[in-house]
């Protein structure tokens, strides 16, 4: 029930979204991936990881549900009619809060299932894939690089809003 400034997330993001480029895969992801070299339609923001007014939507977040960890912000995009195939995100994150600023809310699939979000945690070190529909999909995403788990990070955010 979080609510992230989506006004302020999607100004912010349609201010660089021109410069973005395709996905290139990284060489240690492509043994654990179906990622081609290059992933048409997939747009992930790589410039913005310490951009100080995304670090401070995303501290935000933290503090509210008491989250002392490593993040890094960034935005993700799938174009239309785009398919993401199945992967496991970058080594370095353990998990990641997505947040969708686009209105079109296609889901993610997992092994276990599908799953339709507006804001979520997600365990980016499952095997998932998006299969995208006919409009833009635009996230904002808070990756978790230290030390804490996707449990860890789940039990704050549940004991939180329990308590709340």
């Amino acid at each position: 029930d979080y609510k992230f400034p989506k006004d302020f997330l999607l100004e912010f993001f349609n201010n660089f979204y021109p410069d973005m480029s395709d996905y290139k895969t990284p060489d240690y992801l492509k043994d654990i991936t179906d990622l081609n070299d290059v992933v048409p339609g997939f747009k992930v923001d790589e410039v913005n990881y310490f951009n100080k007014e995304l670090r401070e939507v995303s501290q935000q977040f933290c503090d509210t549900y008491n989250i002392e960890d490593e993040f890094s912000p960034h935005f993700l995009v799938v174009e239309p009619n785009s398919y993401l195939p199945w992967h496991v995100d970058g080594k370095e994150a353990t998990c990641a809060v997505n947040c969708l600023l686009s209105e079109d809310n296609v889901p993610v699939e997992f092994d276990d299932g599908i799953y339709k979000y507006n804001t979520a945690l997600l365990n980016i070190r499952q095997r998932h894939r998006v299969q995208n529909g006919p409009t833009q999909r635009i996230i904002f995403r808070i990756s978790f690089v230290g030390k804490l788990s996707y449990e860890e990070i789940y039990n704050k955010i549940i004991n939180r809003e329990l308590n709340a």
